[in-house]
């Protein structure tokens, strides 16, 4: 979905139920041009997403991931009553 502000395009989300389960929410995708960064439209964008996925998709609870290095996103989870459960390491290997 796009997000839009004033008919001028700011971001896109993408709120869905993670495959397998019924109530699991998640946001395969979300962005905020990067005009419209550091004014504090993600926490909305997001705050939005929340709520499509709960009435919408009838998530009972939502699930989300960012990198440790992510800070902004990091802050809209925190701004948005997200508390972290778990934390993952990434493993790479170059071919």
């Amino acid at each position: 979905m796009i997000a839009y502000e004033n008919e001028a395009p700011i971001g896109v989300t993408m709120p869905h139920i993670e495959p397998g389960t019924l109530e699991e929410g998640r946001i395969f995708y979300f962005g905020i041009l990067p005009s419209e960064r550091g004014k504090g439209k993600s926490k909305l964008l997001h705050q939005q997403s929340l709520e499509i996925l709960k009435k919408d998709f009838n998530a009972s609870y939502y699930i989300g991931s960012t990198g440790h290095n992510n800070l902004p996103m990091l802050k809209t989870f925190k701004n948005n009553g997200c508390t972290v459960i778990e934390r993952n390491k990434v493993f790479k290997r170059k071919n």
